[in-house]
């Protein structure tokens, strides 16, 4: 039951991120052109992401998404009984156990971080309702200020700087919650129709690079 529920889920969230992926392709490629008003994209690097996650934080949100309590422990035994050895001159030495992060290659590892990004999905869903974020300008009316796909994070609002640090301030809430770590070196905010003085303001108060199409 509980697993019927998790892909009905995943598959829902999967199909409406390619729909929204196929028509926010058709604005992208424009970024540079002229804009009533400044927009901005914000690409998010998430460091060593799968090996990251902290597993008393999984099983709490497992928890609060209100998936049963045995579904839940069977889940984390899976995750929790990680272990690794060393291979030495075609030989293998030695179990060393994991204390945290989901293998990658596990069938299982891709539904357990989407979930996990879940809890970042709704803080901005939250947060974009707040009078200092305005939505970019072709998202407003469907109320879209991210995407994401496994650990690949869009978010995107209009240029200015009010709604630019409230997406930065919940992005490092996020990562101090979660125990992921923002990448700044490798995160980079994408501008159009922004002024130079704002876009310099922005880029210095976030440190994420100033991004440079085609955007990749």
């Amino acid at each position: 039951m509980a697993s019927s529920v998790l892909c009905k889920m995943l598959f829902w969230v999967v199909d409406l991120g390619m729909t929204i992926l196929f028509w926010f392709k058709s604005f992208l490629g424009n970024m540079e052109g002229k804009w009533p008003l400044p927009i901005c994209l914000i690409k998010i690097d998430l460091r060593k992401a799968f090996d990251s996650v902290q597993w008393f934080f999984l099983r709490h949100l497992l928890l609060l998404l209100s998936f049963p309590d045995r579904f839940v422990h069977l889940v984390m035994k899976c995750v929790e009984t990680t272990s690794y050895s060393i291979a030495i001159n075609e030989e293998l030495y030695g179990f060393f156990p994991e204390r945290n992060g989901v293998r990658q290659g596990d069938p299982l590892s891709p539904y357990l971080f989407i979930t996990y990004m879940e809890y970042f999905s709704r803080m901005l869903k939250l947060t974009s309702q707040n009078s200092t974020f305005h939505f970019h300008l072709k998202c407003g009316r469907l109320g879209i200020s991210h995407l994401t796909f496994a650990d690949d994070i869009l978010l995107v609002s209009r240029g200015d700087k009010s709604s630019v640090q409230t997406l930065f301030q919940q992005l490092m809430i996020f990562g101090k919650t979660s125990g992921l770590d923002i990448n700044v070196e490798n995160s980079s905010i994408y501008f159009g129709g922004v002024l130079k003085s704002l876009k310099q303001t922005i880029l210095q108060n976030t440190r994420f690079k100033d991004g440079a199409f085609p955007f990749k």
